[in-house]
């Protein structure tokens, strides 16, 4: 029985006019032929043999291909099995009130059934609509532990290279609260990405966000910023690893491009071509000092947030660049189809 539930079910949820056509018509054919045949045995009752024509027509079919097969069985007949024979005309009272009475039958049937097939229907759309919104769930469940095990991951980095710098108590002191600056703002990150009508804005909106924060947090409010970023579609974690990594050049410059004697101006960049994206972040401060440029890895092991953004560039499938070009220019180019979340 469950079986029979099941297969009348998946014929409901996949009716279509043509296909229920494409059935009827044929099984009217041989309706009409076997009535023909069993004239004698079924005088008196001429439309009989296309009822289950009409109802199978309609589950398979729906109501469209339904009432055409039933129209066309009516009138078929009414012509060829309603004295007087093979014409339209009325029949006598008898057989006037058999062959409405038949008709109302038909088209009582042909509503019962069509308004099944689409209480069925409804109800497996309910079904695929649920099944949807659990798989939905559980992808979203999945995520959000991948994410909490990559931002503690991240936490877990952060404060093994801050601590790899640490000599002394006060060394020790000014390392945590760097390493407490950058966790609270990868929190405002997090928030400002997982937040519908914020997210929805895009990457020009998050990377000024984060150029306004910092400047704010880091009271230096003489501080311009330009920003030549373009609407670039990057999956998520991409785009929360280029967000870390403006963070980071940011605040640098923010930090440490002082004494020019002109307002400090970041320009932050963003674009995309040929499947590369390449970010950048210059300031019109006084630059790198030559050992940073000259031997890059040796120094980054001396700089927190050199190492970060290495690590982060790194994350994106790039390579970290830096250089003076009239302030410290920062430059990172990866593939558009990041590896992966950013961690």
């Amino acid at each position: 029985m469950e079986g029979l539930v099941g297969w009348v079910t998946e014929l409901v949820r996949r009716q279509s006019w043509r296909r229920g056509l494409l059935f009827g018509l044929p099984c009217f054919a041989l309706a009409f032929g076997l009535r023909l045949a069993l004239e004698e045995a079924l005088h008196g009752r001429p439309f009989v043999v296309f009822i289950p024509v009409v109802l199978a027509t309609v589950l398979v079919g729906g109501g469209t291909a339904g009432v055409a097969v039933g129209v066309l069985s009516a009138l078929a007949g009414w012509y060829w099995f309603v004295a007087p024979y093979r014409s339209f005309a009325l029949p006598s009272v008898e057989d006037g009130l058999t062959m409405v009475f038949a008709w109302l039958v038909i088209g009582a049937l042909v509503l019962l059934v069509a308004a099944l097939g689409r209480s069925i229907r409804t109800q497996v759309a309910a079904q695929d609509s649920a099944r949807a919104e659990a798989e939905a769930r559980r992808l979203m469940f999945h995520e959000l532990q991948h994410r909490v095990a990559n931002n503690l991951q991240f936490v877990s980095a952060v404060l093994g290279l801050a601590a790899g710098q640490v000599g002394s108590a006060e060394e020790g002191r000014a390392a945590l609260q760097d390493a407490q600056r950058r966790l609270r703002q990868m929190s405002r990150l997090h928030r400002w990405l997982h937040d519908p009508e914020a997210g929805a804005r895009g990457v020009p909106a998050l990377l000024g966000a984060i150029c306004d924060q910092l400047r704010d947090a880091t009271g230096r409010a003489e501080a311009r910023f330009e920003l030549a970023v373009a609407p670039v579609a990057l999956p998520t974690g991409s785009l929360t690893a280029v967000a870390l990594l403006v963070n980071e050049a940011v605040t640098n410059a923010l930090k440490h491009a002082t004494g020019q004697p002109s307002a400090l101006l970041v320009r932050v960049g963003l674009h995309a071509e040929a499947g590369m994206v390449e970010l950048s972040v210059q300031d019109n401060g006084p630059g790198l000092a030559e050992p940073v440029l000259a031997q890059p890895e040796q120094a980054r092991r001396g700089s927190l947030g050199l190492r970060v953004m290495a690590a982060l560039a790194g994350q994106l499938g790039g390579r970290l660049e830096l250089a003076n070009a009239g302030g410290t220019l920062v430059r990172v180019r990866f593939p558009l189809a990041g590896p992966g979340p950013a961690a």
